[in-house]
């Protein structure tokens, strides 16, 4: 209990701190923009759709098993960082900045299957070939006229 309280009192500490610095340089005004553009950047990163639940699936089917966890450590980051985002503070849009980043960076390699894998090596950029020999077909134009019976 005595952890969690200090930490708490640095937290609040920095952030006093962060505002002091930016209210003394940039003025109130400004605090207040990157608070609320921060805010709608932080909702915006949580509501985009293809990050969110959509991502992570795509993470567990589609890279290697030793790399799962670093796509579970890409998108939590991705998650928390959007969530300090939102939070009011100078120092909270930092470490957010910070992880969103990260998450981009830590990104898992994605597993090729056998069957690409040997399609690319065996056609080496090559167009498919299809079963039909094309040199003994002869393409015929055909147009079909239908006469009106006039009984």
């Amino acid at each position: 209990m005595r952890i969690s309280t200090l930490l708490i009192v640095g937290y609040i500490a920095i952030e006093v701190l962060g505002f002091s610095l930016v209210v003394s340089d940039f003025g109130f005004v400004a605090l207040v923009l990157e608070i609320i553009g921060s805010a709608c950047l932080g909702f915006w990163l949580l509501l985009r759709g293809d990050i969110g639940f959509s991502r992570l699936i795509n993470t567990i089917t589609s890279v290697n098993a030793s790399d799962i966890f670093s796509g579970f450590l890409s998108t939590y980051m991705y998650y928390i960082g959007a969530i300090l985002l939102i939070l009011p503070g100078i120092f909270s849009d930092s470490i957010g900045v910070i992880l969103l980043i990260c998450s981009l960076i830590i990104q898992p390699k994605q597993a090729q299957n056998s069957h690409t894998q040997n399609n690319y090596t065996q056609n080496n950029h090559s167009a498919p070939k299809n079963s039909a020999s094309t040199e003994d077909d002869e393409i015929i134009d055909v147009e079909i006229i239908q006469k009106e019976d006039k009984s």
